[in-house]
């Protein structure tokens, strides 16, 4: 449901794209930001419905006062069946609520995660740069230790050590 919205490979592009300049944040954002809307149009209309149950709570409360105070079973039984609907509405709103707490909680998660991998990945870039620096500057070797440079050896595709998991499928796939 909401969570799809971060499950989205288009979003990891836009974000990635925007990271390396090829793609503007606004128009990034702009892109994704109307799907998010949607759900917190959801969410609205959810606290709208809640006000409305809260107020027929009202209502039936003063019923059952009255019924406390004597009248017929056929009205005990069409008071009951009214709360019985409150409850569902009531359930179901607590469903959504919880699903709500879940996307956010799950969206730092993969935020928290993608930042990760965007710090490794630029500190990657950064060795690497500064490797090829030295070597064309005339200092041989790969700066001041031996062996290759975080990214793999030269020449090769990006392979960072840590590739943070996505929560929503069990892990990236790059192609």
């Amino acid at each position: 449901m909401m969570t799809s919205g971060l499950e989205s490979a288009e979003l990891r592009k836009d974000l990635f794209a925007v990271y390396q300049g090829n793609l503007d944040k606004q128009t990034a954002f702009d892109r994704h930001l109307e799907g998010f809307n949607r759900f917190e149009k959801e969410v609205d209309e959810q606290q709208t419905r809640s006000s409305e149950i809260l107020s027929t709570i009202d209502d039936n409360m003063s019923k059952f006062k009255k019924l406390k105070a004597g009248r017929s079973q056929k009205d005990k039984i069409e008071f009951f069946a009214s709360i019985d609907e409150g409850l569902k509405a009531y359930y179901e709103n607590m469903n959504l609520l919880s699903n709500g707490a879940k996307f956010y909680k799950q969206m730092h998660t993969y935020l928290s995660s993608l930042h990760l991998y965007i710090n490794d990945f630029v500190t990657s870039r950064q060795v690497e740069k500064d490797d090829m620096v030295t070597q064309l500057n005339g200092g041989g070797g790969y700066g001041g230790y031996h062996g290759t440079p975080s990214g793999g050896a030269p020449g090769t595709a990006y392979n960072p050590s840590f590739i943070p998991q996505n929560p929503y499928s069990g892990g990236y796939k790059y192609q």
